[in-house]
């Protein structure tokens, strides 16, 4: 149990409430009493993969320090990325919902040793079977809404924190700008910022039309779509044989929802970052979709914010690979791929 480590949480967390979207029901707001439940039980050990039904999954055993109480009081300046000759991956994966974040990193997955933490397949699993935190996340998801930020950042800062020197890659997190400053407050305590913020920049009727043709199967996390990656025998995983589902949410009512939270909520958290990046690295903005990956396309390799633009995940792919295997030519190859 966690409860002391929770409590200073909670306790940290009163002056960021201002951050927490208002279009939360109220019951999701009490959603931290229950974390000391499931956060100490995240992790299987000696697996490798995505945060999805076992949760975390890494090569090695981690020991799961007691969380820092973090704040979003502005860090010292220093340079972006941390210390002159770190090599760590800390990178942020972001976009619009359904603008292809998983299908990238389990791309990268299948190309390097990294662990991935995916949020929104933590969240998914808690609803699957039923617990408090998932009857919860249910709610907020069917009205459109996102978690308040406290819980997400009890809930992944924790992670980050036990990966230690592990290469890492967030997807789908953070969403807002108060969850933004928290991780970067944590980050800047440890001397370890971001080295990458990717924006995959998807048109919002590709991605609806994306949605309505997605099938996945639930236990792994594995994603499909009826246009350009279906499975190989209608309905069935290609790896499992088992049936294939649609997600409750994936739908042109919900979606427009979670698209309007999304303008709401997570637009200035990607503000937050691209200032951040204007004021320090610069920005790289690139056109996926009528541009070839080259080193013309890598711009000057240290740019904070990176802008993906592009109507598919083929025409994003080469680039992500390109900037991630440029800006970290040091990460080990992966030993099997990814489920």
């Amino acid at each position: 149990m966690r409860t002391n480590s929770s409590s200073s949480l909670r306790t940290a967390f009163q002056a960021t409430r201002s951050f927490t979207s208002s279009a939360v029901p109220r019951s999701a707001a009490a959603a931290p009493t229950q974390l000391a439940h499931f956060t100490s039980n995240l992790r299987p050990r000696g697996q490798k993969g995505r945060l999805c039904d076992n949760f975390f999954i890494s090569h090695r055993p981690l020991v799961r320090p007691r969380c820092n109480a973090y704040s979003t009081a502005a860090p010292a300046p220093s340079a972006v990325g941390g210390q002159e000759g770190d090599t760590q991956m800390r990178m942020l994966l972001v976009g619009c919902p359904g603008s292809g974040k998983g299908t990238q990193s389990t791309r990268l997955l299948n190309e390097y040793d990294i662990t991935v933490i995916a949020a929104g397949d933590v969240l998914r699993s808690h609803i699957r079977r039923g617990t408090e935190i998932g009857k919860r996340a249910d709610e907020v998801i069917k009205a459109g809404g996102l978690m308040p930020d406290e819980v997400m950042m009890e809930l992944i800062g924790t992670e980050v924190e036990a990966l230690g020197d592990r290469d890492w890659l967030l997807d789908g997190f953070p969403r807002t700008s108060g969850q933004a400053k928290m991780l970067d407050a944590l980050l800047e305590t440890k001397g370890k910022q971001l080295k990458a913020v990717v924006n995959l920049d998807v048109p919002e009727e590709v991605i609806l039309d994306r949605i309505l043709q997605r099938w996945t199967h639930v236990p792994s996390g594995r994603v499909y779509n009826l246009s350009f990656n279906p499975p190989k025998v209608a309905g069935k995983d290609d790896v499992t044989g088992e049936a294939l589902v649609q997600r409750e949410d994936d739908n042109a009512e919900t979606f427009g929802k979670r698209l309007a939270s999304f303008h709401k909520q997570t637009e200035p958290m990607l503000h937050h970052y691209r200032t951040k990046a204007e004021a320090s690295t610069g920005v790289l903005d690139i056109d996926a979709k009528n541009t070839k990956a080259s080193a013309s396309t890598l711009g000057r390799g240290d740019e904070l914010y990176v802008n993906l633009r592009g109507d598919e995940s083929k025409q994003i792919w080469p680039h992500l690979f390109q900037i991630v295997s440029h800006r970290f030519p040091n990460l080990p190859k992966a030993k099997v791929k990814a489920a």
